[in-house]
This record gives structure tokens, C-alpha cells and sequence, in this order.
């Protein structure tokens, strides 16, 4: 009991000593975007690729060999963290590393040729932008990115709709009211 009641005038005296606080008006909280980045395997469910993710700020997504659809007799030369990509502070690119043993491919457009990254290189890709995992087969394991500002819309501006280009097997972006036709996500 005696230490019960010590305790209880080390706390009283404690408080006496704190210094008085006076309160400040509360800060007005800043709206934040839950930014997110959709990676997604471009040729959907028909392609050698099965998995695809939505990745926030502060977060990071390894793509490799188990995201890969397996069938007999297949070779398996990428590496189960074949790329790694981290999306930058602000949201607005996505930084993709190559890792594993293999190079991994990366490009901004369909018409332009795969550019190469040996493991340890890295690349800010954006919206639309692509990675391919497989330097021997690089059109059977494409990723495409795009960025949302909110989780799971993937809504397209006022006008805008997507087609499907059959000679490059690329998706594409259309505006119905102006005809105006482009490879990259239309922005807000």
C-alpha cells in the first residue's frame, strides 16, 4: 500500500511540473490522392502473363517467372524477381528495376523496338509505358502500367473510349468527339 501511494505523488508532482499548453487552432487536414498504378499483363487472359497488380505509393511489386503462365515442355529463364517496380514519391512515374539474370525490356510506344536493361539498371516509366520479361520471347511476357488517382477506376476522361489495333496488338485510346487517337492514357 505504501508504495501505492508513492507512486501516486511521483504522478501528482510529475503533473505540477509539466508546462501549460496552450491549444492551437487545428490544422486543416490537405486532400490527398490515393494515387495508385495499375500494372497489367497487355495482352489480358490470352497472354503468357496471369497476374496483375495495383501498387501504391510506399509500396513495390516484384514481376517474375510465378506471374507467368506454365505449360509443359517450357523453359524457364526469368527469374522469379526478374523486375522490381517502386512508384516514385509524387505519383507520377513508376521506377522499374531490372534484376535476375536476364535483361528486361522496357519501351513507351508499340512502333518503337524493346530497349534492354541489364540486372542492377533502372528506368522511370509512365503511364502506358511497357517492361517485357523475356528477352528471347519479348512480345509473350509484356506488363503495361497505368496510373489512377483512385483505387479501381481506371476511368477514362469525359469522351475518351479504347479500341484494339490488330496489326500491332496494341490497346489504344480514342475520343469520339474530337477523333483524335493515341497509345498513351488519356489524362484529366
Amino acid at each position: 500500500m505504501r508504495s501505492l501511494i508513492l507512486c501516486g505523488l511521483q504522478m501528482a508532482s510529475a503533473l505540477r511540473m509539466m508546462p501549460t499548453v496552450t491549444p492551437r487552432a487545428a490544422a486543416t487536414p490537405r486532400a490527398t490522392v490515393n494515387m495508385m498504378w495499375h500494372i497489367f499483363p497487355r495482352d489480358g487472359a490470352t497472354g503468357m502473363l496471369k497476374n496483375d497488380y495495383w501498387v501504391e505509393r510506399g509500396q513495390q511489386q516484384v514481376v517474375g517467372r510465378y506471374d507467368m503462365v506454365e505449360y509443359d515442355g517450357q523453359k524457364m529463364e526469368i527469374a522469379p524477381d526478374q523486375c522490381v517496380m517502386v512508384p516514385a514519391e509524387d505519383g507520377s512515374a513508376l521506377y522499374v528495376y531490372a534484376q535476375g539474370q536476364q535483361p528486361t525490356g522496357w519501351r513507351t510506344r508499340p512502333d518503337e523496338p524493346w530497349n534492354w536493361m541489364n540486372p542492377g539498371e533502372s528506368v522511370a516509366l509512365y503511364s502506358g509505358h511497357k517492361i517485357s520479361l523475356d528477352c528471347n520471347y519479348p512480345e509473350s511476357a509484356v506488363y503495361k502500367f497505368e496510373k489512377s488517382g483512385m483505387v479501381g477506376t481506371g476511368a477514362l476522361p469525359p469522351g475518351w473510349t479504347t479500341g484494339y489495333d490488330q496489326a500491332s496488338s496494341q490497346q489504344f485510346y480514342y475520343n469520339q468527339q474530337t477523333g483524335q487517337t493515341q497509345w498513351e492514357v488519356p489524362q484529366y
